[in-house]
């Protein structure tokens, strides 16, 4: 994966981060040339929550790695649309009404989204399967089943009149079984990336176990 200026093409592009950061690539907000660490940095930058903007060393072009990835999907051509992020867009610092009861507003954003869930699973990661969803009171859990391995994940949104649904982190991890609520260590993605997350994530459990 060789980050791009989108601007004139260059490899020769720096990461600067913006947050104190705890990773091999960068100590405290440091800058580093991306492609030398290209996977960690995909890692912290895109599961991690780091904040970080892209230079180009050799035209001074500014661009953001969220933008350098929607275009490198464009480009990819064959990959289908993140349904879940483009509905995330519209959530956005987005307020939920809060309510002693279920609203009509999160019974649509649920249904909106695993509905996003469903079309990206049957477009670009045909090998998982929604095993379970549960609604609660402005939260969401689930389990989702690996089928190639028969690796089992539990999924769990927080409420989401508490935090941003869009940018937030979200839980998951691995299950024994379509009831097991503790299962093993806590991961933590953005929600637009759970999917791709669940989908190559180790598993934790010998099957059958």
């Amino acid at each position: 994966m060789i980050v791009k200026c989108l601007k004139c093409g260059s490899p020769k592009v720096i990461l600067k981060t913006k947050i104190d950061v705890k990773f091999q690539f960068a100590d405290k907000g440091g800058v580093v040339l991306i492609n030398d660490v290209a996977d960690d940095i995909y890692w912290s930058v895109e599961y991690e929550g780091v904040q970080a903007v892209c230079e180009c060393k050799k035209c001074g072009h500014h661009f953001s790695y969220d933008e350098w990835r929607e275009s490198l999907e464009q480009k990819e051509g064959g990959s289908k649309m993140n349904r879940v992020k483009k509905l995330l867009k519209d959530y956005e610092n987005y307020s939920f009404q809060s309510s002693m009861y279920e609203t009509p507003e999160f019974r649509t954003f649920c249904t909106k989204l695993k509905n996003a869930m469903k079309k990206d699973i049957s477009e670009n990661y045909p090998d998982l399967e929604i095993s379970a969803w549960s609604k609660g009171h402005f939260e969401v859990s689930g389990f989702i089943t690996r089928k190639g391995d028969s690796a089992i994940f539990y999924f769990s949104i927080s409420d989401v009149r508490c935090w941003n649904v869009a940018t937030s982190q979200q839980m998951y991890r691995s299950a024994r079984h379509l009831k097991d609520y503790t299962g093993g260590t806590n991961r933590w993605c953005e929600l637009k990336n759970l999917l791709e997350m669940i989908a190559t994530e180790r598993y934790e459990f010998a099957q059958g176990k």
